[in-house]
């Protein structure tokens, strides 16, 4: 957890967007199902509210105990993406000045 002291706190989670935004989102429309319905303890919504919240803090918290590598990971494809791009670019004035 060294990187994690080096990083600014916040209450961002790296992936977010990717997965837990998803589960997050399909957490929160179960649960606000299940509330609209009076909270039964004996329907069918209740254990999909349970089991949609039990995935959502199962990915949350994969994403937190990986957070130094999955920063270092979009690190890394942030510097090769921007390598290619800096090598399309040097070919391109490249053939500008052939032609």
């Amino acid at each position: 957890m060294i990187l994690r002291r080096l990083l600014p706190q916040s209450h961002n989670v790296p992936g977010w967007n990717d997965l837990v935004q998803e589960k997050h989102d399909l957490a929160r429309q179960a649960f606000l199902e299940w509330v609209r319905s009076g909270r039964p303890h004996d329907n069918v919504l209740l254990p999909r509210m349970r089991r949609t919240r039990a995935a959502f803090k199962l990915t949350l918290r994969y994403y937190r105990t990986h957070e130094e590598q999955l920063y270092v990971q979009m690190h890394m494809l942030q510097t090769s993406i921007l390598t290619i791009v800096k090598k399309f670019g040097g070919k391109c004035r490249k053939i500008a000045v052939i032609k």
